[in-house]
Parts: structure tokens; C-alpha cells; sequence
């Protein structure tokens, strides 16, 4: 026996077969990990930061039309027949999903994920990301080295950078160096612990918060936000506009902060594991290159590779690359620039699918508080430096 799901999506079947075929596509609605072979007896798999994983092949593959797949859940005993169709409605297409003896689990991951599917084709915003929940925070691991120097009496949890202007952390009263070791009646020893002590809550749920602040320990109560989902672009033209704008304003911003600051104190760390005030804009450099990169790579249909900014050695090597203060800075408005020509230069067919604007607008639009934040650290950065010369 039979079961149909049915789901009429505005947009062409060219592209609805990308994004249930392609695998760094599948995980913008379906699943978090995929690697396929979109071909007869070629391999399916997807799979969730739950630990559950779905396997299998293709059975028949005519592109655009219809596909035939043997998969399973990672549990089940048997692999079950999943036929669907792909029917051109005028602009739209109709969906068409025949999956033999689904068990229960098949019938949310189908409602769920067809939702998902037409919401991110449509509107450009995946649905898990609209509904989870958000803290509000910048957080680091913590070590040995930084608890000491903090005075907490433990060596594993979340220290924070910062929080996000007017987010669940900021209205909680957390901030700045506060180490967040329970949520939830869960431990929090690292950043892999946060995803399953948030498993199950939805923005707008309050929960208990357990931190050190210094070697006193605190219980706060925190309400989750609903995240600020980015306005999807009308054209790459519009985006790019924006994006100069807004990158105009941040420039003007991060180098008012190196007014009257040698390079000598730009160079110089508060401390032997902290960034320097060059380093931090190295960290900003690495981060918008990660931008230009997604971007680049959603225009050749794959996927970006991990983003990795917070990185120490990464970003010492850029940060060594120049000795002057004017010179990094150069830099970070270059690839900026660099930035806003790639957008213009998106193709019209990427850009006429929402789930392509949707994808390069949520990974390029959290620069702006992202960078306003660490502005903050690269003012304390330097107080800090000064006040050490000062006294020594």
C-alpha cells in the first residue's frame, strides 16, 4: 500500500529536480548532510544532526520528469519503492511523492519536508532556520588558560564574545565573558553541547541558564528569540547595491576605530591568546572571504566549504601578512568590493531560482551585526593595550 504526498511549487520542474537531486541542494530543505548520484543505480544518502540517516539509490532517473528510488531509514529492515513525479502547471509544478508501506516516521518527513521545499523555492527561507531558536550570542570554547584568566572554577563551557543587540542573551542579562556551562538542565561543556540543549524548544520558549560570571555562579532565565531572517533580493543588482551600502558604512565605521592608533598598538595583544585589534580585522577578512566563497560556489552548483574564522592560526597568518594598519584595512574594503562585484555578476538563471537569492542573502546578510559586534572588541582591544603601556 501506498503513500501520496502532493505539493504544487512556483517555479520550473528544471529546478525543483536540482533541489531533490543535487546534494548541496538537498540540505537546504530535506535533511543537513546528502551525497547523491543522480542516475540508474546510483547512491542516496542524507542525513541529520540527529544521528538518523536515510540510504539507498536511484532506481530510474528522467530529469525533470520523475524519479524512482529504494531507500530506508537507517532502522527500518527493509529498503521501500518511492515514486515522484514532476508535472509542469504553467509556471508552477506539480509534485507527486508515492512512497510504498511509509512508516510514520515517512509521514512527517514528507509533510515537513514538501513544506520546506516550496518555502525556500518560493520565498527563499528554510522553514527549520525561521523556527528555530536563537540565543543571541558569540560564543568560544572555553580552555584552561582563558577560565584562569577569567577566575571561573571550570575549565569546559561556552565563554561568550558578546551578545546580539536585543536577542534572548542581551535581555537576559548575559554579556561579555560570562561562561555559560548549563541550558536547559543540560551541561554545556562546548559548542557541539548547545544544538541538543536547544533540541525540541521554538523561539519564544524560556528556559533556565546556568553561568560563571567570574567565580560566582548564576541562574538566569532565558527567552529565545525567533531569528531575523534577511530580506530576499528582487534582483543581484538590488543586492548589490545594498550590500556596497552597507559595506560603506561598516568601513567607515572600523577605521574610525584606528583614528590616532599606531601600528604598533594595532599589532600588540592584550593577552597571549587574544586577538590584537589587525588580528580582529583579520578575523573579519577571513569571514567575508568565506562570503565570497559561498557565493561563488552557489553560482557553480556545489557546496561552500566550512567556515572557519575563528580560527587562531588563520587568523595570525593573514594578520602577519601586513605590518601597518592602513594596509589590512585596505584589504577588508577590497574583498568587499570584491564581494559586491560577484553578486553583480550572478547569472540571470540562478538568480530567477528564490532558493538561490534566499541561500547567498542568509550566508552574506549576518556580516553587519557580526562585525558591529567585534568593532566593540577592537575598542576594548585597544583600551586595554593603552592602559597596559601606560601603567608599565
Amino acid at each position: 500500500m501506498s503513500t501520496t504526498f502532493r505539493r504544487t511549487i512556483k517555479a520550473a520542474p528544471k529546478a525543483v529536480y536540482e533541489m531533490l537531486t543535487r546534494e548541496h541542494l538537498l540540505p537546504e530543505w530535506f535533511c543537513d548532510t546528502a551525497s547523491t548520484n543522480a542516475r540508474a543505480d546510483g547512491y542516496y544518502f542524507a542525513g541529520w544532526n540527529t544521528g538518523d540517516s536515510v540510504s539507498g539509490s536511484f532506481v530510474q532517473v528522467e530529469p525533470e520528469k520523475s524519479l524512482v528510488l529504494q531507500i530506508r531509514h537507517r532502522d527500518e529492515p527493509s529498503y521501500g519503492r518511492v515514486e515522484i513525479t514532476l508535472e509542469a502547471q504553467g509556471e508552477r509544478t506539480h509534485v507527486t511523492v508515492n512512497h510504498a508501506d511509509a512508516g510514520p516516521e515517512w509521514h512527517k518527513q514528507w509533510t515537513d519536508g514538501l513544506e520546506n521545499l516550496q518555502a525556500v523555492m518560493e520565498v527563499g527561507h528554510d522553514l527549520r532556520i525561521v523556527r528555530r531558536p536563537m540565543l543571541g550570542i558569540m560564543p568560544m570554547e572555553l580552555d584552561a588558560e582563558t577560565a584562569a584568566k577569567l577566575g571561573v572554577p571550570v575549565s569546559k563551557g561556552i565563554k561568550l564574545n558578546g551578545t546580539v543587540p536585543n536577542m534572548g542573551a542581551e535581555k537576559a542579562g548575559l554579556k561579555a565573558d560570562d561562561v555559560i556551562v548549563e541550558l536547559d538542565g543540560k551541561a554545556i561543556t562546548d559548542y557541539q553541547s548547545l544544538p541538543l540543549a536547544i533540541r525540541g524548544h521554538h523561539a519564544g520558549d524560556s528556559v533556565p541558564v546556568v553561568i560563571y560570571r567570574g567565580a560566582h555562579k548564576h541562574t538566569l532565565e532565558l527567552t529565545f528569540s525567533q531569528r531575523q531572517m534577511p530580506e530576499i533580493p528582487a534582483s543581484p543588482e538590488s543586492y548589490a547595491a545594498r550590500l556596497e551600502k552597507s559595506y560603506a558604512e561598516l568601513q567607515s565605521e572600523v577605521e574610525g576605530l584606528f583614528v590616532d592608533v599606531s601600528d604598533g598598538e594595532g599589532g600588540r595583544r592584550p593577552a597571549a591568546k587574544e586577538w590584537s585589534a589587525r588580528e580582529v580585522v583579520a578575523h573579519l577578512i577571513v569571514s567575508q572571504r568565506w562570503i565570497l566563497e559561498a557565493i561563488g560556489a552557489r553560482i557553480a552548483g556545489r557546496a561552500a566549504g566550512d567556515l572557519a574564522p575563528n580560527t587562531m592560526q588563520l587568523v595570525e597568518a593573514l594578520a602577519s601578512m601586513y605590518s601597518r594598519n592602513a594596509a589590512i584595512l585596505a584589504e577588508l574594503k577590497r574583498v568587499r568590493a570584491e564581494t559586491v562585484a560577484l553578486v553583480r555578476l550572478i547569472p540571470e538563471e540562478i538568480a530567477a531560482n528564490r532558493a538561490n537569492m534566499g541561500y547567498i542573502a542568509l550566508n552574506s546578510g549576518w556580516v553587519t551585526d557580526h562585525d558591529r559586534e567585534h568593532f566593540g572588541q577592537i575598542k576594548r582591544t585597544l583600551e586595554t593595550v593603552r592602559a597596559a603601556a601606560l601603567a608599565g
